[in-house]
């Protein structure tokens, strides 16, 4: 499944291959490695991969709109010229992030690629007024910007002819010409702009790659083109294989670029990269493309460096792995507990997490970024040593993973009692039938919980509350507050409402967990919700009931395979659960079937311990549990769940449960 993981502009992924793409191509024993390139827009996602290719800095930057595509297309054969990267800009302001990337890059001078349509002379002023000298290339559309963009070149007898009325067909050939120096040309569809066909008469070109099929440059055109060869699939993707397939042996495949053919930003800046280390770029789509597919089959055997172009929404892992399946895009620390004793041992364990969400096992190297606070040896054997927090490094080639864990002789438990400040929960109902505000829920948990608390403590158990008052806190929020203090359990204290003649004690937790290790979630649809694309088109509607394949959570959406396609629903159209829980979650449910069997032998009927996506048992990632502990809608079980006698006994019962589960895990 997809794990929660931190957001940052530079997400570090390393793909390893360690199988086979087909039943004929095999990967065992070849290390792919790799990197995400992205920030949070199309801007910081160039200036991401001016950091990646120039991290040294460069004399020279190459500056074209993020905003539209058409003056833009033939900035890689100039960037790659100049060594030089390509950020983006939008039309009258000069974004920070690109702003401080031409500081540390050290330019010292500019090439802005378009009139002043596309990047303003406010644009011009604000790189003048850093004291860099601007030197802008254009001509009176596209096509004269592309002819000015070409006469900057070094002399060359052949051009690339694509359309300038849409993007993917230079930006798919832009690696290769930028590469070996040959300029891209816009065209129409059916007629050579007469500066395109001066500037080929006036240069002497002899040969000429015309990019896309006759829907985008016409017959006409290519025979007017000396020494035309056409290049073209049946779509953008086909024409993007195609390309590779004629010039694959110009490429180093040793590294390969990934983009989405949907739009050009993130290609655009890419195709500067690429160029500088002849590496390809393979166009992906969100719904999949065979031909891409079949290349990747083909040519595994070369590629030793992937790397994504721009962030999940674009290019999603899910999306990488519908060409490359067995990518492997991160490393699970797996651990038994969230804690280990000074001087006392435990062992970690890892899964290598491929990019379709499953989990293959794997050899890494096991490192301690504080080594004074804990020990670990090469099997994963963790020692305690001090108190305090640090954190395991998993290693595989250049993939890296970090888990924190805590060295303290004392478990630590959060205790939340649920609802409260502006949600009062459920309405307690009096013999009378009455529903006085003073008998909510939340004020009932709350008692109920610092009951537990004082009875944790006495037990030797270190405690934290999420609230100790009538407040109302955010249920992710709640959830946090354990995950940042790497707690040893969070429990969840709530009372139960529903008739008058609903009773008994039940106890919750989740077996997915986004933020734990594991795999083989799949979903249930919880209605008739509406289904969309990555890219917010509607494709259809959930089948109340059906079961539908998981690839990942994103933010609260939950990424489903729906129709052969990737869909995108909330976390409330669809039940999800986990035929492979991870360690946390097999033993929440352990727990939560201890606590309610004790709870139960005071009298109340067991209702049995049940798996759930609630909030607080879902986004915790160790173990959890959400306890209900009786029917408050039920006046006789109110009675008994009201009396401080009772309450005492709950909270003993849970202890002693809690007990009994750590002293297992020893």
């Amino acid at each position: 499944m997809a794990i929660n993981r931190a957001k940052f502009a530079v997400s570090v992924l390393v793909f390893i291959i360690v199988s086979f793409f087909t039943a004929k191509t095999a990967y065992a024993g070849t290390v792919v490695t790799g990197q995400r390139l992205a920030g949070l827009d199309r801007y910081e996602t160039s200036v991401d991969i001016s950091k990646s290719g120039w991290p040294g800095g460069s004399d020279v930057a190459v500056i074209a709109t993020g905003e539209d595509f058409p003056d833009a297309l033939c900035a890689g054969p100039l960037a790659k010229s100049l060594n030089a990267p390509v950020l983006l800009t939008e039309v009258n302001v000069l974004d920070s992030n690109v702003k401080a990337e031409l500081k540390r890059l050290g330019v010292k001078e500019v090439y802005i690629v378009g009139g002043v349509g596309a990047v303003s002379y406010n644009v011009q002023n604000q790189i003048t007024s850093m004291g860099i000298k601007c030197t802008r290339l254009a001509g009176e559309d596209r096509f004269g910007t592309s002819v000015a963009v070409a006469s900057k070149l070094n002399s060359t007898k052949t051009v690339v002819v694509a359309t300038g009325d849409d993007f993917p067909d230079a930006l798919s050939i832009a690696p290769w010409a930028a590469a070996k120096g040959v300029p891209i040309l816009l065209t129409d569809k059916t007629q050579i702009p007469k500066e395109v066909s001066e500037y080929i008469a006036n240069n002497g070109i002899s040969n000429s790659y015309v990019i896309g099929g006759v829907g985008v440059v016409s017959d006409s055109v290519l025979r007017k083109l000396p020494g035309a060869v056409r290049l073209a699939g049946e779509d953008r993707y086909g024409t993007n294989i195609d390309i590779l397939k004629h010039l694959g042996n110009d490429f180093d495949m040793s590294k390969v670029y990934m983009a989405t053919g949907e739009d050009f930003p993130d290609a655009l800046s890419g195709s500067a990269i690429a160029a500088k280390y002849s590496a390809p770029i393979i166009l992906v789509s969100p719904i999949g493309n065979s031909v891409s597919r079949s290349y990747a089959d083909s040519n595994a055997g070369r590629f030793h460096e992937v790397y994504l172009l721009g962030g999940e929404a674009v290019v999603s892992d899910n999306m990488a792995g519908s060409i490359l399946p067995e990518l492997v895009t991160n490393i699970n620390i797996v651990l038994p507990s969230a804690s280990v004793g000074r001087n006392k041992q435990m062992k970690a364990s890892v899964k290598l997490v491929k990019a379709n969400g499953t989990s293959i096992d794997g050899q890494v190297s096991y490192s301690i970024e504080n080594p004074s606070i804990a020990s670990i040896d090469s099997q994963g054997n963790l020692t305690g040593l001090t108190e305090g927090n640090t954190y395991i490094v998993a290693s595989y080639g250049l993939v890296s993973s970090r888990k924190i864990v805590s060295v303290r002789d004392k478990k630590l438990i959060v205790v939340d009692p649920g609802h409260g400040g502006w949600d009062p929960g459920a309405s307690a109902v009096m013999l009378d039938g009455s529903k006085p505000y003073a008998y909510r829920e939340a004020a009932l948990n709350l008692k109920v919980a610092q009951k537990l608390k004082a009875a944790l403590e006495s037990a030797g158990y270190n405690v934290v509350m999420t609230r100790n008052d009538d407040t109302y806190v955010a249920l992710y929020d709640r959830a946090n507050v354990a995950n940042n203090i790497n707690a040893d359990l969070f429990i969840s204290i709530h009372h139960d409402s529903m008739t008058s003649s609903s009773s008994g004690t039940s106890a919750f937790y989740s077996s997915y967990k986004p933020g734990a290790d594991s795999d083989g979630v799949y979903g249930v649809a919880d209605g008739n919700a509406p289904v969309y694309r990555s890219d917010g088109v509607r494709i259809g509607y959930l089948t109340d009931g059906k079961t539908y394949k998981f690839v990942k959570e994103v933010n609260g959406s939950i990424y489903i395979i729906f129709n052969g396609v990737e869909g995108r629903v909330t976390i409330n159209d669809i039940v999800l659960y986990d035929t492979t829980p991870s360690v946390a979650s097999q033993e929440s449910k352990e727990l939560a079937e201890s606590i309610n069997k004790a709870i139960s032998s005071l009298g109340l009927i067991q209702r049995g311990a049940k798996d759930q996506n609630l909030a607080v048992t879902r986004m915790t990632n160790g173990v959890s549990v959400l306890v209900e502990v009786g029917f408050i809608s039920n006046p006789i079980e109110f009675q008994k769940v009201s009396q401080d006698s009772f309450q005492n006994r709950v909270a003993a019962a849970i202890t002693n449960a809690i007990d009994s589960f750590f002293k297992g895990l020893n």
